[in-house]
């Protein structure tokens, strides 16, 4: 949405980039400079801060834990506070980072681990106590057990509403466990109890944590590919045909970020699409699992090779929180700025050429300049009108469950057959409310965390009830075996549907 972009760059274009100098200790007085610059920066400029807990409540837990800095404390407890506090509003948009060359450097706790269920295995043992077999389960480690640490650990993780399935993923996948055990619940070994694969009684094991070239080297050792492994050059679309013979076809988009997919991106659907229907798939699996969203101009265009996007009225009920950013000197510069240098002015000059003031007291974005937002996505010639498999994960969020959830309302209200496969996305279907992710990173002066705060959103501003969601048509997850051994376990099941071998 431009003006989501317009707004963001409009603060970039007053403040420059904060220096950075990152440090390792920080005073309380500092500690409370940079409390306010957050608390209030969170106030003047999260939109959808009053959408999944009170403001009494988040006032409460604001003081509680103002109250509790003290002083010459560690940068890194200081981040986690912050982050306990980003974390109650319920917004999987929110975001927090240390500086670099800030933060915990001891060892770790050598493993790799993966969520199933709500519960905790080790996916890769990557210490040199190789016994511990992989697909174990995690009971409990130093006497608490995982269950309680996890639901404390979520606490600290960003997800809209009651959906923790994007947290949990973050959770294991991202490793932020482990970090979060090393940084809340510091040792220099820990004791486990676990339960070996494939076993049914528990054990208990004293594993010593390893420094980070340790673990490398072991989950190389086993998985063939270094631990930070990412190829660049992956194509961020995909098409193949599964079956020439029962015409199934494999469609996969990586993001809906039109930064990342290119200015070719058309045309490369295009192509795709033409090959689609010259292949004469009559049954395509569409797989966005991993895929983050990105800009939801690209999502409706894709939308629109399967059916026409009517005119959505509700892209241009867009909000910000306030007309004040007081914390604009801490706000990190960003973006070319010299095409739109009349627009930024103008709303330094006068905020209300850019939004208006409601009769209930919000600030929306007028609708004029959202024009582009809410046109209609025609048919396209060459759209699938066949039968869709659509997979998705805990990892699909933003745009990405937009899409999921326009596809297959347009589908089936035309007719058309549809089915969802896998787990929960990042987002709570039926909330109505969705925070934008136009974002200002906010710098905190003495420390220099950094503070990723959405400045846009659409929706109530009231506390929301969010209702149970049967989005998915089957649910769709690994054992630990097939998690070890990284079966396609979604894309397994839609091949079984359509009797694919």
């Amino acid at each position: 949405m431009n003006i989501l972009r317009l707004v963001v760059l409009i603060i970039f274009f007053i403040i420059g980039r904060q220096g950075v100098n990152a440090q390792n200790r920080i005073s309380l007085a500092q500690q409370q400079q940079d409390f306010t610059v957050f608390r209030t920066g969170i106030r003047e400029m999260q939109p959808g801060q009053d959408w999944f807990i009170s403001p009494q409540r988040f006032n409460a837990i604001n003081d509680s834990i103002y109250q509790s800095l003290r002083a010459d404390d560690e940068v890194e407890n200081f981040y986690y506070k912050l982050r306990f506090c980003l974390a109650a509003l319920k917004s999987a948009h929110n975001g927090i980072s240390l500086p670099a060359g800030t933060g915990n450097k001891t060892n770790g706790l050598p493993f790799v681990l993966r969520y199933l269920n709500e519960r905790l295995y080790i996916k890769v043992n990557c210490s040199p106590n190789q016994a511990i077999p992989n697909g174990s389960e995690l009971v409990s480690i130093n006497g608490t057990s995982v269950k309680d640490l996890s639901n404390e650990f979520l606490r600290y993780c960003f997800s809209n509403g009651r959906n923790t399935n994007f947290a949990y993923q973050k959770l294991g996948v991202y490793s932020d466990f482990l970090n979060f055990l090393k940084a809340l619940h510091p040792a220099k070994e820990y004791r486990l109890e676990i339960i070996p694969f494939q076993q049914t009684k528990k054990v208990t094991v004293t594993v010593p944590t390893q420094p980070y070239d340790t673990i490398a080297k072991y989950y190389k050792k086993q998985m063939g590919r270094a631990m930070n492994y990412w190829n660049p050059a992956a194509k961020k679309m995909d098409y193949t045909l599964l079956d020439p013979n029962k015409y199934i076809g494999y469609f996969k988009l990586t993001t809906f970020s039109e930064s990342d997919l290119g200015d070719q991106y058309k045309a490369q659907l295009d192509a795709i699409f033409d090959r689609i229907r010259k292949d004469k798939v009559k049954s395509l699996i569409v797989d966005i699992r991993g895929n983050g969203g990105g800009d939801d101009d690209v999502e409706q265009y894709v939308t629109s090779y399967f059916r026409a996007v009517p005119k959505d009225i509700n892209n241009a009920n867009l909000y910000l929180q306030s007309d004040k950013f007081t914390q604009l000197n801490f706000v990190e510069q960003g973006g070319n700025l010299a095409d739109d240098n009349k627009l930024f002015q103008a709303f330094v000059a006068d905020p209300y050429s850019i939004v208006d003031k409601t009769p209930d007291g919000r600030y929306k974005v007028k609708s004029a300049l959202l024009a582009n937002d809410i046109k209609e996505k025609p048919l396209r010639p060459n759209a699938f009108k066949g039968e869709v498999y659509l997979l998705q994960n805990g990892f699909t969020f933003s745009a990405a469950c937009t899409f999921a959830f326009r596809l297959k309302k347009l589908i089936q209200n035309d007719g058309g057959f549809i089915k969802v496969i896998g787990e929960d996305n990042g987002y709570d279907a039926k909330s109505g409310v969705s925070s934008g992710g136009y974002f200002v990173n906010l710098v905190l002066p003495n420390s220099k965390i950094k503070v990723w705060v959405p400045i846009v959103a659409s929706g109530s501003f009231k506390p929301y009830t969010i209702p149970k969601d049967e989005f998915l048509d089957y649910k769709v997850t690994p054992t630990a075996k097939e998690c070890v051994d990284e079966v396609d376990v979604e894309l397994g099941f839609a091949k079984q549907l359509l009797n694919l071998k």
